[in-house]
């Protein structure tokens, strides 16, 4: 463990006849943790950090760092950051939200007009006249089928030939059959 060595940035220390150390006029709130020594963790993480990152690393910042981090995390000035953070990710959240919604409308919406030409276009082939007779769903269905049929343009299907099948060789052929397994006879 390093003792504590005055320097010029580091004066000595001031205690009360307790040995409490006693802060001077308009001295920084943390000055204290100035005034400590390193300890053998502290001095081992420097020596891992220049090991590990390559960079000389003052032991002095090293120890500030560490004993400081918990502080600066409670600090004030650290919680109206997250708290501005933590509001501009919330506003994020909610943006994200707002364009899901409006493309899922947008979607709905598209899907509508579609079902709704739908319907216009199907409406006088399933529209019944007066004096007409009801008719049955399947007639109705078979209907709507023709009326399709005559829309379309015909499509000539072709057959393929026995001589065309034959030519083309064939990807795959069946394995034989495995033989049957033979019958054993009992000796019992």
């Amino acid at each position: 463990m390093a003792k504590f060595v005055p320097t010029k940035d580091r004066p000595e220390r001031k205690v009360d006849a307790s040995g409490r150390r006693v802060a001077q006029k308009g001295e920084p709130p943390l000055r204290r943790y100035a005034e400590e020594p390193i300890t053998e963790v502290q001095q081992g993480f420097a020596d891992w950090l220049r090991s590990q990152v390559g960079y000389d690393v003052d032991d002095f910042t090293v120890a500030l760092a560490t004993s400081l981090r918990n502080v600066y995390q409670k600090s004030p000035e650290n919680q109206a950051s997250l708290e501005k953070r933590r509001a501009a990710a919330e506003q994020r959240k909610l943006d994200r939200q707002k364009r899901s919604e409006e493309f899922a409308a947008k979607r709905a919406e598209r899907a509508a007009a579609a079902t709704t030409a739908d319907k216009v276009e199907k409406a006088p082939r399933t529209a019944r006249k007066q004096g007409e007779p009801k008719t049955s769903p399947r007639t109705a269905a078979a209907d709507n089928v023709a009326a399709d049929a005559a829309k379309k343009p015909a499509v000539r299907r072709t057959t393929k030939t026995a001589a065309a099948v034959a030519e083309k060789p064939t990807a795959s052929r069946r394995r034989p059959a495995k033989p049957a397994a033979a019958a054993v006879e009992d000796d019992f």
